[in-house]
């Protein structure tokens, strides 16, 4: 059996689709789907029932293994996957609690947090109550000390 080379295996992963170019935009999806498996595994991690949660959706949403169980491992699914369930599943409440712990313990995130907020309210929208906007701060977080999820 032949096995195709590291780069290729394992572009479909959780229903994602590979770019038609292949480029830097291939190298910025992979980075950022990397950096949302983190903070995936950090939830994992922290909590049990993020970890139930988690394969919870991944029995629902995730492809299938050769073996017909769900693919539950973060890193071997897309970025617009890790997002949904990072957004959709995982309470408000736990997000603005992350938040708040992070930006105490790790300087930068406040001025990202800062700017953040400031656009939201600029557009008459509250920063604490929109995931995806509590997500790409940790996400940022995350990416920045990358030893903390490794």
């Amino acid at each position: 059996r032949s096995r195709k080379p590291r780069a290729e295996r394992g572009r479909q992963r959780g229903g994602g689709e590979e770019p038609p170019d292949g480029g830097d935009d291939a190298a910025g999806a992979d980075e950022e789907a990397a950096t949302l498996a983190r903070l995936v595994r950090l939830l994992q991690r922290g909590s049990n029932e993020a970890k139930r949660c988690w394969d919870g959706f991944c029995d629902r949403n995730a492809p299938r293994s050769k073996g017909g169980s769900a693919v539950r491992d973060p890193r071997r699914h897309s970025a617009d996957f890790l997002r949904e369930f990072l957004c959709a599943e995982v309470p408000i409440s736990g997000w603005v609690a992350g938040v708040e712990l992070a930006v105490g313990e790790v300087p930068e995130l406040q001025s990202r947090w800062n700017e953040l907020a400031d656009m939201a309210t600029g557009d008459d929208e509250d920063p604490w109550a929109d995931p995806h906007l509590l997500v790409e701060l940790l996400a940022f977080g995350v990416a920045a000390n990358l030893d903390a999820a490794a």
